[in-house]
């Protein structure tokens, strides 16, 4: 496949595209002038071609008017007269002119002049070897022409003018007369055309020429004019592009399109302006939201560093109060174990009191069986001496009980006083846990306040305790009085009735006692009872106060989450 050459035109048109206005301008009345000499051409071509049109028309009438009169002559003429017929046709022919000096020749079809008025030396001859200087063969052509389907028809060769010798070009029309076999034909030149056509395209070159001068001139004018504005516009625009929107813009009052182009030059500055304005906006805001920005980073950055230790307080807290709450549940158990001993170590020293009062009242109905059995003071005697023996080891036993419960006493006391002290750093811790500890706060006071009230029942306990002991020793000191005197019997028979109510008034005395003791030990039995279930409590409230302290935990594990969570949404909003 061959691939021609690309059009000039195409060529041109992308460099026209980077031309000026102003060279833009010429090449259209460049364009214009080419345009207007083309047709001033053209014109003058078709003004040759109409005139010979008119020729063509003028020749043809000719030899139509010749050929009537032919035919006219043939339709008269009979066998006789077709001679004087044929001599007054050519008589006719030979005397027609036109177009001044234009005339009509007859040949027939063997190519044999019959008449010719301009060179009547040619009459007769035969015409077939003539040639005009193209070479064409002339009567040839005629003959061809007026034999073909028209019996007649146009055509052009070389012929001298008359008067002249150099042959010149014509144009004939033939028509053949087939009843006499005769081609008639007429001619005009056709050579003054070809000046006529010079003229007419000089004339016409002028006129365009000067349409085309008028044309440039005005187009300069325009393109100078219309340069100016455009740079103009195009100064006005390029400092718009260099963000210059103080300029001012000409040629806005113009009605055509170098005023629309300015007025939307205007618009364009007026667009500027307010974008550099809602710029200057929008930066001012950039920074406050910028500034607004790092300051709530710094309170976020803060508020974590503030949050995560107050949780770590939080969750220390929680772990110690849960430490607190596993000791005082480990000393809440200890005690309800030791208020057990206590509480089976009294019901011994309760019996023990009990069989020292039986034992009391076995003396006292002695002593005063004694007075009525003075004759039996022998057997009497060594009776009381074997009474006052386990008297004396019952007493013994009570004071040791009094001294173990006296030891337990201040078991409980000191635990009292160890329950009370971490009731007291519950509270401070539940105070450090602000709103989360307040319901432990409330078990650490309640703690509180069951050791304070154990703390009493133990005083109340040591002081009965003390009581106890001091009738116990009391009762020692009698019954070795009762001993003492029981052994001297034999030797003070007089003083038995003294000794007698001494020992009564004793025996009173220390049923008194053993009876005060025996109550008091009932009293340390209840309050060793009250205790255990002080103790118990304790214990519940220390697995309450292990109940909030992990639940206080928890809480602070959840605080910590949701504040990371709250930090990081802050932070990625």
């Amino acid at each position: 496949m061959k691939i021609g050459k690309a059009h000039p035109m195409s060529l041109s048109l992308p460099r026209l595209r980077n031309a000026t206005i102003g060279l833009r301008l010429a090449v259209m009345v460049g364009l214009s002038a080419i345009g207007l000499l083309a047709l001033a051409i053209i014109g003058a071509f078709d003004q040759r071609a109409q005139m010979l049109e008119d020729r063509e028309r003028l020749v043809r009438s000719s030899v139509d008017a010749a050929a009537a009169i032919v035919v006219a002559e043939v339709k008269r003429a009979t066998p006789a007269t077709a001679d004087q017929a044929k001599a007054a046709a050519l008589r006719a022919l030979e005397a027609m002119r036109f177009n001044d000096g234009e005339y009509v020749w007859v040949n027939d079809l063997d190519y044999r002049m019959v008449m010719h008025p301009i060179q009547p030396r040619l009459n007769g001859q035969d015409m077939s070897d003539f040639k005009d200087p193209t070479g064409d063969l002339i009567f040839h052509k005629m003959v061809d022409a007026a034999t073909g389907p028209e019996k007649s028809g146009l055509l052009t060769y070389h012929w001298p003018r008359p008067g002249g010798t150099e042959p010149v070009e014509k144009l004939s029309y033939v028509k053949l007369v087939p009843e006499w076999g005769w081609v008639i034909g007429s001619g005009v030149y056709i050579d003054d055309l070809n000046a006529e056509l010079e003229a007419a395209m000089l004339r016409n070159a002028l006129w365009a020429g000067g349409l085309a001068l008028v044309l440039i001139g005005l187009a300069t004018l325009n393109a100078r004019g219309l340069s100016r504005e455009l740079r103009g516009l195009t100064d006005g625009m390029r400092r718009l592009a260099d963000g210059d929107v103080t300029v001012e813009i000409s040629g806005a009052d113009r009605r055509n399109e170098l005023g629309e182009m300015a007025r939307a030059l205007e618009v364009f500055r007026d667009n500027a302006r307010e974008r550099q304005r809602l710029q200057a906006e929008h930066d001012a805001d950039q920074a406050a939201r910028n500034a607004r920005a790092a300051r709530i980073e710094a309170l976020v950055r803060d508020f974590d560093l503030e949050i995560a230790e107050l949780v770590d307080q939080v969750a220390g807290a929680a772990n110690e109060l849960e430490s607190t709450a596993v000791e005082m549940t480990r000393i809440a158990e200890q005690t309800n174990a030791h208020a057990g001993s206590a509480s089976a170590a009294t019901e011994q020293t309760s019996t023990n009191v009990q069989t020292v009062a039986a034992a009391t009242d076995e003396l006292t109905s002695s002593i005063r069986e004694i007075g009525r059995q003075v004759t039996e003071s022998a057997r009497i005697t060594a009776l009381a001496v074997r009474e006052a023996d386990a008297t004396a080891s019952t007493v013994h036993g009570l004071a040791e009980a009094a001294d173990r419960i006296g030891r337990v006493v201040d078991l409980i006391n000191g635990i009292a006083a160890q329950t009370n002290m971490l009731a007291l750093n519950a509270t401070i811790e539940a105070a450090r846990a602000g709103d989360a500890g307040k319901g432990f706060a409330v078990v650490a006071a309640e703690v509180k306040n069951l050791a304070r009230q154990t703390s009493q029942a133990t005083e109340e306990i040591a002081a009965q305790i003390r009581a106890v002991q001091a009738e116990t020793d009391a009762a020692v000191d009698a019954i070795g009085g009762i001993g003492r005197r029981v052994s001297e019997v034999d030797a003070i028979a007089t003083t038995i009735a003294s000794a007698v109510e001494q020992q009564a008034a004793a025996a009173t005395e220390i049923a008194r006692s053993i009876s005060e003791a025996a109550n008091g030990t009932r009293d340390v039995a209840e309050t060793v009872v009250k205790v255990s279930a002080e103790a118990s409590r304790t214990g519940a409230a220390g697995r309450q106060v292990l109940t909030a302290g992990g639940s206080l935990a928890q809480r602070a594990d959840v605080l910590r989450g949701d504040v990371t969570r709250f930090i990081e949404e802050v932070k990625v909003a």
